[in-house]
């Protein structure tokens, strides 16, 4: 088994939605005994898709452009799991995440039709339902009306019941304070890690977690006022 963490962080490794993304793995491997391969998408030269259609018609299932992008596509495509580990920037993926998942554009077919939900759609679009994961997070203490973009377009792109841990209230910010809220913290990664395990189980996540994981980490108003002080 083989499991990839992509993140898009300008931190790099001392992203904080990583540093979700590996607690995660963390409870996954105890059950799999799988570590996995983190590629900073930074670090990698993944130009933008061209729109060419080239991967459609001229060279099936491969692009065009010579650069990483084919090799992290090839990736993707032998990896059991995929975890994107991306912060949330204004309502969606940061640009080095918008370029490679652009980039997947050869894993889909330009044949239309429609799924089960009757919406139009291509082969290959929502046909890998459990092999993806999104891990996200950001400063806003509520889920709706924020994140919808990126939990639309996973759920769209990967399958309805790609798992998705959005962590609003800002962890990006809690964590850096870690001494003064180490309660709320300790609780939630302990959340985390427990769905990783669930998830390396069962393949999914449990209500009971996913119910705690999609509450800010800290009431509130609490950290409302916390970041609004003067």
């Amino acid at each position: 088994m083989s499991t990839l963490i992509f993140t898009a962080s300008g931190h790099g490794k001392h992203s904080l939605t990583l540093k979700l993304a590996r607690e995660f793995a963390a409870g996954f491997a105890e059950v799999t005994g799988d570590e996995p391969d983190v590629i900073d998408l930074y670090k990698k030269e993944v130009r933008p898709c061209k729109g060419c259609l080239a991967c459609w018609y001229k060279t099936p299932g491969k692009c065009v452009i010579d650069d990483d992008g084919n090799k992290l596509l090839n990736k993707i495509r032998k990896a059991d799991h995929v975890i994107w580990a991306a912060p949330l920037y204004v309502f969606g993926f940061p640009s080095e995440m918008v370029k490679m998942i652009d980039r997947m554009m050869p894993n889909i077919k330009p044949d239309i039709t429609y799924d089960s939900m009757g919406r139009a759609t291509h082969p290959g679009i929502g046909a890998e339902n459990g092999k993806h994961i999104l891990i996200t997070s950001g400063a806003f203490p509520q889920i709706k009306g924020n994140f919808d973009g990126m939990l639309f377009q996973v759920k769209r792109l990967f399958g309805e019941d790609t798992a998705v841990i959005a962590c609003c209230a800002s962890t990006t910010m809690l964590l850096g304070k870690k001494d003064a809220f180490r309660p709320y913290i300790d609780s939630y990664m302990q959340a985390l890690h427990q769905a990783g395990k669930e998830y390396g189980s069962n393949g999914k996540i449990s209500e009971e977690t996913q119910k705690i994981l999609d509450q800010p980490p800290m009431p509130e108003k609490e950290y409302v006022d916390f970041v609004n002080r003067k």
